[in-house]
């Protein structure tokens, strides 16, 4: 008996529901019929390089600039960073849906003159998203006189790959 392939991409997190449905109605078909099957869903959130990356650039702006008058701890910078991208881009059809997904939530403040930004994480950010996020973060930086490290800049890591395969090669 020959196995069956089901496989498919989800490109986002929005349509990760819709797609895994599709995925079960195929699968459930084959198991009607009493065919061997396997299904292979893959989904490409951001790289560990790009966490990376934008960890240590947020601790270059932790180290360099003050945030609202004063110094910030690099986590404060993530949140501002990110209620900065999701102000940018969640009326943006590109991303609506991610954002949706994501599902931040934007509350008052106490005074009744702001907003603040909740539950956001970078953790669900798609690739495309986290690379925004990270080029933000540089701009912000970068018209602020910030001096990046070169793992900021993502490059330790392709420092890192190429004595790898270097070392591999030997």
């Amino acid at each position: 008996m020959s196995m069956h392939f089901v496989w498919g991409y989800m490109p986002n997190i929005a349509e990760g529901k819709d797609k895994m449905l599709q995925f079960w109605r195929q699968m459930s078909s084959l198991m009607r019929a009493r065919l061997e099957g396997m299904a292979v869903v893959a989904y490409f959130p951001q790289t560990r390089s790009q966490q990376n990356t934008y960890n240590s650039a947020l601790q270059d702006l932790a180290d360099q600039l003050e945030l609202g008058g004063e110094k910030r701890q690099p986590i404060v910078w993530k949140r501002f960073m990110l209620a900065t991208l999701y102000e940018h881009t969640r009326h943006d059809p590109q991303f609506m849906e991610e954002w949706k997904a994501i599902d931040p939530v934007l509350l008052p403040d106490m005074d009744g003159d702001g907003l603040h930004l909740i539950a956001l994480s970078t953790k669900p950010l798609t690739r495309e998203l986290a690379g925004i996020f990270l080029n933000l973060c540089h701009s912000y930086g970068d018209e602020r006189g910030v001096k990046w490290k070169p793992q900021s800049l993502g490059r330790q890591e392709a420092a890192n790959d190429a004595s790898a395969a270097q070392r591999e090669a030997a």
